[in-house]
């Protein structure tokens, strides 16, 4: 048993002691010179300067265990515990519980949390989260459930990573704005469906594939000026209507409407001019000439005749 020298109320003489706290804990002041009065004051000093200080002090009341390399611990008036220590470690064999009825603050250099099991923190009001850096690595899933609404701003740059499938569904609208450029690269297929699909441009909108196809129920293309044609391209359908001529080197099939009244009429004057010059032509259906026709003479019945007119009577 060490020895120690122990003043009493009546006996005692002390030297001032400060324990060394942590910084914003200023424990000098519960020291055994300090709000001590001597019928309620006493003391205990081990022969290394261990000291156990009991003070019943009205209004001062404290207990001070003080190790001789200065750190201790102090149980102040009003019940606060204070801890000095260079360093600690807690070591519970079974269950450990800590409640703390009040607010806390802890303060560390670095922290490190080791839990070989299940982690689970509950918080019931808000839960914020401030960081130089923040690193995340889940070596199994991941499950974020969110009841109300979710906002993410990014300040710079951000890269999502996915080497699976990526799934998103939205239940309501979705807004997509792009200030800049957007670019989609899909090495598979490109797999769109909707109700109405609607996609305008303010400059070019351009498309292009080594085989394309555009169907639909009734389909509408229209444009102030441009082309629709390709060297192979063949147009097939019930009608079309033009506002300037048709240019073609063979037209094949029947030409209705004007067309057929301008050949038929031009048929009549062929033979009428075939008449008028002499040649035997009759007029036939075709509308392209394969020879020059012979010249003649005209004359005055031939004249008559294309005319439909009797020039000889109207003469007499």
């Amino acid at each position: 048993m060490p020895e120690i020298s122990q003043s009493s109320s009546l006996n005692f003489s002390v030297k001032p002691v400060t324990m060394h706290g942590a910084a914003g804990h200023d424990l000098t002041s519960f020291n055994t010179t300090n709000g001590h009065e001597s019928p309620y004051y006493t003391t205990t000093t081990t022969r290394s300067g261990h000291i156990i200080d009991y003070n019943d002090t009205p209004g001062n009341e404290n207990i001070m265990i003080r190790h001789r390399s200065g750190r201790g611990i102090n149980i102040q008036p009003d019940g606060k515990i204070l801890i000095s220590s260079d360093s600690r470690a807690d070591v519970v064999d079974g269950n450990y519980e800590l409640i703390i009825e009040n607010n806390g603050n802890l303060t560390f250099g670095n922290l490190k949390i080791n839990v070989t099991g299940d982690f689970d923190l509950n918080v019931g009001g808000s839960f914020n989260l401030q960081a130089q850096e923040k690193v995340e690595s889940i070596s199994g899933n991941s499950v974020e459930l969110v009841q109300g609404s979710k906002t993410k701003t990014v300040i710079g740059s951000n890269a999502d990573t996915i080497t699976g499938t990526d799934t998103r569904t939205a239940l309501g609208s979705q807004f997509n704005s792009v200030k800049g450029t957007k670019n989609d690269t899909i090495d598979g297929t490109w797999n769109a469906s909707s109700k109405d699909t609607i996609m305008t441009s303010e400059g070019i909108f351009g498309a292009g594939a080594n085989d394309v196809h555009m169907a639909g129920n009734q389909l509408s293309i229209s444009g102030g000026t441009g082309e629709i044609g390709g060297g192979n391209l063949v147009y097939s359908g019930l009608g079309a209507n033009f506002t300037q001529a048709v240019t073609a080197p063979t037209f094949i099939g029947s030409l209705n409407g004007k067309a057929s009244y301008s050949a038929k009429a031009d048929q009549a004057a062929m033979a009428g001019m075939a008449a008028f010059v002499g040649g035997g032509g009759t007029g036939g259906g075709s509308q392209t000439l394969n020879s020059t026709p012979p010249s003649a003479s005209a004359s005055t019945d031939a004249i008559a005749t294309f005319l439909g007119t009797n020039v000889k009577s109207v003469s007499a």
